[in-house]
């Protein structure tokens, strides 16, 4: 077996990152390459520059106030599907995060109404996944549930409203 410089890195990678079983690659690979999104042709610079801010920024939180069209299900589709991957390539997803053993880990994707975040994000969301080699190949989402996905790793992501008591609990 021939050790490629590319798989080199990778060991000393993941030989620093002893949480990790598989290397997380940066947000811009994860849109434009073939073996994740393969989005790149069709992603706007400006999202991937949102989200490279986003993600290599110091950030718990953000809000994107665009306008109708500027692409925020689209962005917010991408966001998601990177932290549900990087979540993913952790070797206790619960443990990292100072959860009990058999928690889950939930993505939710909120909007005015749950039908509006179920027809617009979710949808978008759903798509990325299913069109992405990386979850086909390694986490593909539980084949017969269609109201939320649910992944190896109790990692879980579903759609829901802004009410305010609705995320209690997760």
């Amino acid at each position: 077996m021939e050790i490629t410089k590319e798989k080199l890195d990778d060991l000393v990678w993941l030989l620093e990152h002893p949480e990790y079983e598989q290397r997380v690659v940066d947000i811009r690979t994860f849109i434009d390459s073939e073996e994740y999104l393969n989005a790149k042709n069709e992603c706007w610079d400006s999202i991937k520059d949102d989200n490279e801010e986003l993600f290599n920024g110091k950030y718990t939180e953000a809000a994107f106030c665009e306008a109708i069209g500027a692409g925020k299900g689209y962005k917010s589709s991408i966001i998601i599907a990177y932290m549900v991957y990087k979540t993913l390539c952790l070797r206790d997803p619960q443990r990292y995060y100072g959860l009990a053993k058999g928690s889950q880990i939930c993505f939710i994707n909120m909007s005015i109404r749950a039908e509006q975040s179920k027809k617009v994000v979710f949808v978008e969301i759903k798509a990325r996944i299913d069109n992405s080699p990386w979850f086909r190949k390694f986490y593909s989402p539980n084949p017969d549930i269609r109201s939320e996905l649910q992944f190896p790793k109790n990692v879980i992501i579903f759609p829901g409203n802004s009410k305010e008591t609705f995320p209690l609990g997760y």
